[in-house]
């Protein structure tokens, strides 16, 4: 991905939580700036705050994200983007199911958000989503990610025959 053209590369990062919970988070590789752009869908959460029993696990991550890609993309800083609500948000108070299982919708919609804005700060770009988005919306946006899937199944099977 770093030898391509794009400006970004859209990685999901899964959290395993128990043998039936998972988490999904984005990470934004920005190769302009440098960055490493982590979306949590939960907003920003305090050190101690926990997830799927795990206390401190944000700041777990967070910390483990940064050891993994020093190693491997040194020049690169990861930043944890939703610091700029500075407040609980998106999944945790517009999830239409009570902040369980719109976790990849949430992050697909910021890198969609973050890939049609290339040039639109962070903290902008963040507090533009965390006001604007409601339940209604990430629900119309969920079956618009539904409908996308489904067309390229279809073409996909139509190619094979």
């Amino acid at each position: 991905g770093l030898q391509s053209k794009s400006r970004f590369i859209p990685i999901i990062l899964n959290l395993a939580l128990t043998n039936h919970d998972n988490h999904a988070n984005i990470l934004v590789v920005n190769k302009k700036t440098q960055n490493i752009e982590l979306f949590e869908p939960h907003g920003a959460r305090t050190s101690s705050s926990e997830l799927g029993g795990v206390k401190s696990a944000y700041k777990k991550k967070i910390q483990a994200v940064r050891k993994f890609f020093k190693e491997i993309l040194p020049g690169y800083r990861v930043i944890n983007v939703v610091d700029a609500v500075r407040q609980t948000a998106f999944q945790m108070t517009e999830d239409p199911k009570g902040h369980t299982g719109f976790c990849v919708t949430w992050s697909i919609l910021y890198a969609h958000y973050r890939f049609l804005n290339p040039d639109v700060p962070l903290s902008v770009l963040v507090k533009y989503i965390h006001n604007k988005i409601n339940s209604r919306y990430i629900l119309r946006y969920a079956k618009y990610i539904e409908t996308i899937v489904k067309e390229k199944h279809k073409f996909d099977r139509h190619l094979k025959k």
